[in-house]
């Protein structure tokens, strides 16, 4: 599936995700419409991590192939990849997607979890 070619500032967590990939340092704030706003230690930079230990143990017998939905950057899909699973990387930011892609993810889509539609048993595990 083609990734959408969306203006960067419709796709803030794609701007955030590529910018701290390119070497940027910006501390990013996450703000909601309330007021409340917090500064997440180490905020984007766990994503690009490999999962830790207890997270792997998890996911080390999840099945073959394996739908990774939300997948940002690829932190799982990768590790996964790297252990031999079949994964499919699915996020709704085009950004997100793309850098995914650059990064080795193998089977990109770029889309709403709300709207996949997989043929019946094509999937043995859904990580989220």
């Amino acid at each position: 599936m083609a990734i959408p070619d969306l203006p960067m500032e419709d796709d803030l967590w794609g701007r955030i995700l590529r910018d701290y990939y390119g070497g940027g340092d910006d501390p990013v704030a996450l703000r909601r419409d309330d007021g409340y706003e917090d500064h997440i230690p180490g905020f984007p930079a766990t994503y690009f991590l490999d999962p830790p230990d207890d997270e792997q143990a998890l996911l080390a017998d999840v099945g073959h192939r394996v739908l990774d939905i939300g997948c940002g950057p690829g932190r799982h899909s990768l590790w996964l990849q790297a252990q031999g699973h079949e994964v499919v990387s699915l996020d709704s930011s085009p950004g997100a997607m793309q850098l995914a892609r650059e990064r080795g993810c193998r089977e990109v889509v770029c889309q709403d979890a709300r709207e996949v539609d997989l043929p019946p048993q094509s999937i043995d595990a859904v990580i989220f």
